[in-house]
């Protein structure tokens, strides 16, 4: 008897399960919407399933605010033929008659019978589309925008008739994207923002700008951004309902102009504003384009060292680029300017980079003893053995006690120690490669000299 019982509950619950999920399907959500008021301008489509629906069954659970309701009036009327008027593709929109949704529908609910007639595009729409306005009344949002923190967003559409006739969807707030395809940015990118959702609930996340989630086909050449002098520019478009596409702009070479991702080649000497234009084709005869502009920097000189030793002389001396000089492949900390003076051997580079991070090499100057003047200045005290495994501090005069203090090249000091009547102080004590700085004092001492540890 209890066999029986369970292979009927089990065959009611499949009954009501296939019931439920042919009854009709939460498609999309348009959770950041473009508009003055936001939460007037918020859609969510769906799709209904082989039997037809009355709307006067229809209730909705929203994230955040309340069931408000359905209206249908002259002004909801009169806002249909705006949008029917504005439609440039082979669509139409519809409100349903007596509240009965056909079956097989596709059907999009309008947060508001107040929404603004501009901030949303119908304009690409290719399909006959029912349209359900919620009653004016919620201005603040129903889903939730981009944040980097996760947030999970439950919204339940339900039919009381028939019965188990509901759908449920979630999102994730962290996962919504800009109109660049990337997270983050300024309010206005991630206009537009909303998630597909497949049958099954599992969602994916898009942005076509500010267009109704009922448009399938967009155009968006990507964001307007900066390259360095010869560098390959990527173009990031991208497009959705697409027959065909065309990238134009340039002096240069497009490597493949019929792929919304490429790569351009810039031309000889091409610098400064270049805008690239993406065109595309869609169903029902219709065109649209988008362009982004790309910033090329111009070219960096690239500076030669004269050698003047103990003195390195940039040939490239203009405020309008930032200086850097190395030793052995190390930033030498404020070693900044068109001139530097050394005070050990190795190998001297020069970084010239311009306020936008672009950036040229020097050819490398090697030097294997520093000027007459370094050594004068230091008569007591050299070092040996730098750059290398084990640099050694010599000193030429004997003193009672002198203080040793190693520095990195960020100013942080990583040894200290005293000495009594050493000639010969051994410089790697555990330290890492690098550039470092000494200061050693004493009685009628105070120098300063530098050292590098090299493999």
């Amino acid at each position: 008897m209890r066999k029986h019982i369970l292979i009927f509950l089990t065959i009611i619950l499949i009954s009501f399960q296939s019931h439920s999920q042919a009854c009709f399907e939460i498609n999309r959500i348009l959770v950041d919407a473009c508009g003055p008021v936001e939460g007037e301008n918020e859609m969510l489509t769906f799709s209904v399933g082989g039997s037809p629906l009355n709307t006067a069954f229809l209730t909705v659970q929203w994230p955040n605010n309340s069931w408000l309701g359905l209206c249908q009036d002259g002004g909801t009327a009169s806002t249909i033929a705006f949008f029917n008027s504005n439609i440039q593709g082979c669509g139409h929109l519809i409100e349903p008659v007596n509240g009965i949704l056909p079956a097989n529908s596709k059907v999009i609910l309008i947060t508001s019978q107040s929404v603004s007639l501009t901030s949303n595009s119908f304009a690409n729409l290719n399909d006959t589309v029912y349209v359900l306005f919620q009653c004016s009344g919620n201005t603040s949002g129903h889903f939730a925008n981009y944040n980097v923190s996760q947030g999970l967003r439950t919204t339940i559409l339900t039919f009381s008739a028939p019965s188990g006739c509901s759908d449920t969807v979630t999102y994730d707030r962290a996962k919504l994207i800009n109109q660049f395809g990337y997270f983050g940015g300024a309010n206005y990118e991630n206009d537009g923002a909303f998630v597909d959702f497949a049958p099954d609930g599992t969602a994916t996340y898009l942005n076509y700008g500010c267009q109704a989630p009922v448009t399938n086909f967009n155009v968006n050449a990507g964001k307007d951004t900066t390259f360095c002098y010869g560098s390959v520019i990527e173009l990031h478009g991208h497009t959705a309902g697409a027959t065909g596409l065309q990238w134009s702009g340039g002096t240069g070479t497009i490597i493949n102009s019929a792929s919304a991702v490429t790569s351009y080649i810039p031309g000889p000497g091409e610098t400064g504003n270049i805008l690239f234009t993406l065109s595309a084709d869609g169903d029902c005869s219709i065109s649209d384009t988008d362009s982004v502009l790309i910033f090329l920097a111009d070219l960096i000189p690239t500076p030669v060292i004269q050698n003047n030793n103990p003195l390195l002389i940039s040939s490239i001396n203009n405020p309008l680029y930032l200086y850097q000089w190395t030793v052995d492949g190390i930033m030498l900390l404020g070693a900044n300017n068109p001139q530097f003076t050394i005070t050990l051997p190795g190998c001297y580079g020069l970084t010239l980079s311009d306020t936008m991070g672009c950036s040229v090499e020097s050819d490398t100057v090697c030097i294997s003893t520093v000027g007459i003047e370094e050594v004068a200045q230091s008569w007591s005290l050299f070092i040996t053995g730098s750059p290398g495994t084990n640099p050694e501090l010599n000193i030429s005069k004997d003193y009672i006690k002198i203080k040793i203090e190693i520095y990195d090249v960020r100013g942080r000091r990583v040894n200290s120690r005293e000495y009594l009547h050493d000639r010969t102080i051994r410089l790697n004590t555990g330290l890492q490669c690098g550039l470092y700085s000494i200061h050693v004092t004493g009685a009628d001492l105070n120098r300063k000299l530098r050292f590098a540890i090299i493999e």
